[in-house]
């Protein structure tokens, strides 16, 4: 296995091999396969979640926006002492 983000999440605590087959409501097994078949390109993405490419890449965009609002709210926790930090209006999709 690589250094995907389920190999990092494992490695360091955060989430157990239990919690991801419950998360993602697959067999430890199947876990286990799809870490060792990432990272994964879109083709292979739609066969396994038999769903179409369209939305492979929809999901795939909300996902990185909502990593990037989490990261800019933890920013602005961390930058609380400065006046000139603004909110970023989140942008519903």
């Amino acid at each position: 296995m690589g250094r995907d983000l389920f190999t990092v999440l494992l490695a360091e605590d955060v989430v157990t091999l239990s919690q991801l087959s419950q998360l993602f409501d697959r067999s430890v097994d199947e876990v286990l396969e799809l870490m060792q078949r990432m990272p994964m390109d879109t083709a292979a993405i739609t066969e396994v979640l038999k769903i179409s490419r369209e939305t492979v890449d929809k999901k795939r965009f909300r996902a990185l926006q909502e990593l990037r609002h989490q990261f800019w709210d933890r920013q602005l926790k961390i930058k609380t002492d400065s006046p000139e930090v603004l909110r970023k209006p989140r942008v519903s999709i």
